[in-house]
C-alpha cells in the first residue's frame, strides 16, 4: 500500500489502521482496479518502438495500461528505443550477411 493510500485509510478511520484492515484496504483496491478492466474501463495495450529505415530493428512490449500517465509510456518508449540501439549492430551484421549470401549467388550465375 502506498504511504497516500495509508494516509487515507488512516484519515477515513480515524486511527493507525490495523495490518488485517491494511490487507482488507489493499485487497478491495486490487479489486477495483480490475473490476475497472473488466467493465471496459481501461485495457492493456503494446508500446512498439521502430527504427523508421530499418523496420526489423523494432522493439516492443505488452500489458501497459492505457490509462497510464504519459511520462509512463513515454518512459516505456524510451527503454524500447534503447534496446533497438543496443540491438543495431547484430541486426545490421545480420542484414550485411544475407547481402553477401545474395553477392555469392548472383556471382555463381554470372
Amino acid at each position: 500500500m502506498s504511504p497516500d493510500a495509508a494516509a487515507a485509510l488512516a484519515a477515513r478511520l480515524d486511527r493507525t489502521p490495523t495490518p488485517a484492515e491494511v490487507i482488507e484496504a489493499a485487497i478491495d483496491a486490487d479489486f477495483a482496479f480490475h473490476a475497472g478492466w473488466f467493465r471496459d474501463e481501461w485495457h492493456y495495450v503494446g508500446v512498439i518502438v521502430t527504427l523508421a529505415d530499418l523496420p526489423e530493428a523494432r522493439a516492443r512490449v505488452w500489458g501497459v495500461e492505457d490509462r497510464a500517465e504519459d511520462y509512463i509510456r513515454l518512459h516505456v518508449a524510451i527503454q524500447l528505443a534503447e534496446q533497438v540501439i543496443e540491438e543495431l549492430p547484430a541486426r545490421l551484421e545480420q542484414a550485411q550477411a544475407k547481402i553477401n549470401a545474395v553477392r555469392v549467388a548472383l556471382a555463381g550465375m554470372a
